[in-house]
């Protein structure tokens, strides 16, 4: 996967990792790896992917949702059963 920015190609974090460790474990004498690590990148792609993953613990709300706030502090507030300063 690659970004291309004002002519300029660049590979995505995961992609970089792969080639790189993919290109080091052949150095290493270690082909067999590359399937393995190749299931690594993907698996990381899709937890990435993953809508769980929206939730990013800021003390912002990152997104609404039909069960309200999803700020950090809402959160809390929930886990502890009370109801946040300023929630919504």
């Amino acid at each position: 996967m690659a970004d291309t920015e004002g002519g300029d190609v660049r590979l995505d974090p995961i992609e970089a990792w792969l080639r790189a460790a993919v290109a080091d474990a052949e150095r290493r004498g270690l082909p067999q790896l590359r399937p393995l690590l190749e299931g690594v990148a993907q698996s990381t792609r899709q937890l990435r992917a993953a809508e769980w993953n929206d939730y990013v613990p800021t003390g912002r709300p990152v997104r609404r949702s039909p069960e309200g706030d999803l700020s950090a502090e809402a959160l809390g507030a929930k886990a502890e059963g009370g109801k946040a300063e300023g929630g919504r």
